[in-house]
């Protein structure tokens, strides 16, 4: 198995924090500390998850721990984490068809590595995010006021639910619908995240993008954090390429240490 977590492009998510106007009142704009929080919450369960498949493919922890049901809950929430955050902050990003030819490029890159490695990406979560910035990029006027709706999040996080539920029962006899998650009976893809039901849960972050302007949430956007605790975060897309080869390398030297 590849990389089961994504990371997203770095838009510098510089919003209007609610209620903060200054002298003049001009608008204040600042980086919200707490989103690069929670997506290096997100990179570090990564690197612990593909820490524990690295060291388990070098037969240095019993090769099934990564296939553990918690251990695979504990990666999905990961990469829900990411696709959720994706999501939330889509609409502060100012360039979409920019961001998701970005994620594109990187998910290009990771197929390519993965092929020479003898593993399979087919569309991964670095497809699936690039695909979604630009298709919320290319229908934003028409997404908007329906993700703007009371219980819009909610309503995505059902259909994610249900089509995760539907497409994990069906099988097509063609190759090239995996994108929306309808797959052959012999597909294989080391990293896979397609459009449905992912999909969803990215509009669902971008439904819950209208609590940022909420003014109780305002000392929470405004909380500035360590720099040590969000540098991941700032950062996410750069580990996201190189953590593998440098844990793939680690676990590598260990083994032969150890033989």
């Amino acid at each position: 198995m590849s990389l089961i977590f994504a990371s997203m492009c770095n838009p510098v998510h510089k919003h209007k924090i609610p209620g903060a106007v200054g002298a003049g009142d001009l608008q204040q704009w600042e980086r919200i500390d707490i989103l690069d929080l929670w997506r290096s919450v997100c990179v570090w369960m990564m690197l612990l998850y593909h820490l524990l498949w690295d060291l388990s493919h070098f037969e240095l922890l019993p090769a099934s721990l990564p296939l553990h049901p918690v251990l695979r809950a504990y990666a999905l929430m990961g990469a829900g984490g990411f696709i959720l955050l994706s999501g939330l902050c889509a609409p502060l990003c100012r360039s979409w068809v920019r961001t998701g030819l970005a994620l594109l490029a990187a998910a290009a890159a990771v197929r390519a590595v993965s092929s020479l490695a003898g593993q399979s990406v087919l569309f991964g979560a670095l497809h699936l995010l690039g695909c979604c910035r630009l298709l919320y990029g290319l229908l934003r006027r028409q997404l908007s006021p329906l993700l703007c709706r009371e219980g819009a999040p909610l309503l995505c996080l059902g259909l994610f639910a249900a089509a995760g539920w539907l497409c994990a029962r069906t099988r097509v006899p063609v190759l090239w619908l995996y994108p929306l998650g309808l797959r052959a009976p012999d597909f294989s893809s080391a990293d896979y995240f397609p459009l449905l039901p992912w999909g969803f849960l990215f509009l669902c972050g971008a439904g819950l993008n209208g609590c940022l302007e909420s003014p109780r949430l305002a000392p929470l956007l405004r909380r500035h954090f360590s720099p040590a605790l969000t540098f991941c975060g700032r950062h996410s897309l750069a580990i996201y390429l190189l953590h593998q080869p440098v844990l793939y390398a680690l676990c590598l030297g260990i083994s032969r240490l150890r033989a």
